[in-house]
């Protein structure tokens, strides 16, 4: 009984004190006095005023932890459980910037390894078309090592780049080639699949030789747009860190350009041997036609790399092997008649007729490229609205025959001219045997959102006759989304 009356003295007792308080520091007490609200049978929550909980803290000596505000804020509504994070895989759509801001590579030719169709021996004549083994598929064109969705479009002009030879006519012929080409990504990146579809103006794959006893087409200028050889390039990562990346993948090129046929008509004279005393001659009266099928497909594994040390110097490249899946026949028909003589006394020697069947097999020896580039960014900014970045471009570029050339070779006719055998031969294939290309490649690339405009020059190393032509000019547009 006492230690109630004692609690209830010490509440009254605070009570007062809280009033004079209150009082002498000019607060009013009326509407604003402690409100108490206990709990009642259903335990409802306690609630005061947070001025009223300091005053009582105040004058009961308490010190909370937390102010007074902090616990009587209502309790926040439960927020909603976040979504994970999508895990992103090692894509190239995920690669550091740096990476994929690397251009791509500008590359050299298709050549490497080219056949013609020859007559060989004491009368010879050289026909080099592009489709003959000179449009093989160079995985590094236009390409990068990262996979990405994009669309583009190249134009390359090779000069003096194919090389014709009839008797005693020669000519060199440019090729201006243009192609469109597409990669998509899928499997989350993974992946990616590239179709390139080219044509060109170039040597007509329909070709005619017309020389008659005063008048000829030679030497041989007979231009026409062509459709060329359709490449399918699919691309798989391997491995990606920051600032490395490795792909690899395998290229089929898929024989859509049209065949080679020459057509010869030949009714006139023509030196035969120019060292021999007296000199032979020949009139010849004969027609003849030469078919090569574009049957060959092409396929070209490949590992392609890229490296970026900082953020302004890069290094990409290429490492590709191409085969032939299968040879291409060629036939040779013909026939007429062939009437040597000489001048110095006019006379007579031999009378040769010709009936000519032949056919046989065109097989495309197996390459090695390599290609190597290096870049350095002279200028980066992502934020400007016109010009983003602009890089310098340096490539080397190395194709090599791995194997012998397999020549498609005929005995056509002989003369026959003081007691020697002068044998005319007919030859399809790489007449050089084994070939090694070195080229080199000065470049720029500008990049303008997401489209890339590069301009490269390409000089050959070698000399003739590996010399695959006197320069390359090539021009891209690629456009990423």
């Amino acid at each position: 009984m006492w230690q109630r009356k004692e609690a209830f003295s010490f509440c009254a007792f605070v009570l007062v004190v809280t009033c004079a308080g209150r009082l002498l520091a000019g607060d009013p007490i009326g509407d604003d006095r402690i409100d108490w609200t206990f709990l009642d049978a259903t335990d409802e929550v306690y609630e005061t005023t947070a001025y009223e909980y300091e005053n009582l803290s105040t004058a009961l000596n308490l010190q909370p932890r937390v102010p007074a505000a902090e616990l009587l804020r209502p309790p926040s509504p439960p927020r909603a459980p976040r979504r994970p994070a999508p895990v992103r895989r090692p894509a190239a759509k995920a690669a550091a910037f740096g990476l994929a801001s690397v251009p791509f590579m500008i590359g050299d030719t298709g050549g490497g390894g080219c056949a013609t169709v020859s007559f060989l021996g004491v009368q010879e004549a050289d026909i080099e078309h592009p489709t003959l083994a000179c449009s093989r598929v160079n995985i590094s064109h236009s390409n990068s090592p990262m996979l990405q969705d994009r669309v583009y479009f190249s134009y390359r002009h090779y000069q003096n780049a194919t090389e014709t030879k009839v008797f005693e006519f020669e000519n060199d012929l440019n090729i201006d080639l243009f192609t469109l080409g597409a990669e998509r990504t899928f499997f989350g990146g993974l992946c990616s699949l590239e179709i390139r579809v080219p044509g060109s103006y170039e040597l007509n794959s329909d070709l005619t030789l017309d020389i008659q006893p005063t008048t000829t087409n030679l030497p041989i200028s007979d231009m026409n747009g062509e459709f060329g050889n359709i490449s399918v390039i699919f691309k798989a990562l391997l491995h990606q860190r920051r600032r490395f990346l490795l792909s690899g993948g395998l290229g089929v090129k898929i024989p859509t350009a049209d065949d080679v046929t020459v057509h010869g008509d030949l009714n006139s004279n023509f030196l035969v041997l120019e060292d021999t005393t007296p000199q032979l001659f020949a009139f010849t009266d004969a027609e003849f036609d030469i078919l090569v099928r574009n049957n060959t497909v092409e396929i070209s594994p490949f590992l392609a790399w890229m490296w970026m040390p900082n953020d302004r110097f890069f290094h990409h490249g290429f490492f590709q092997v191409d085969v032939a899946a299968n040879p291409s026949p060629a036939s040779l028909t013909g026939g007429g008649d062939i009437w040597s003589f000489t001048l110095t006394p006019p006379a007579p020697v031999e009378h040769i007729p010709l009936a000519i069947d032949e056919a046989g097999l065109l097989h495309l020896q197996t390459l090695m490229r390599l290609n190597l580039g290096f870049g350095y960014w002279f200028y980066k900014n992502p934020r400007a609205r016109c010009l983003n970045a602009l890089a310098g471009m340096l490539e080397l570029h190395y194709t090599s025959t791995l194997q012998d050339a397999k020549i498609l070779e005929r005995n056509l006719w002989n003369y026959h001219f003081q007691g020697v055998t002068y044998p005319v031969d007919l030859g399809v294939g790489n007449q050089l045997n084994r070939t090694d290309i070195v080229n080199l490649t000065i470049g720029a690339v500008a990049q303008i959102g997401k489209t890339e405009i590069l301009n490269g020059f390409i000089i050959p190393l070698d000399e003739r006759p590996e010399k695959p032509f006197d320069f390359e000019y090539n021009l891209q547009i690629q456009r990423r989304f």
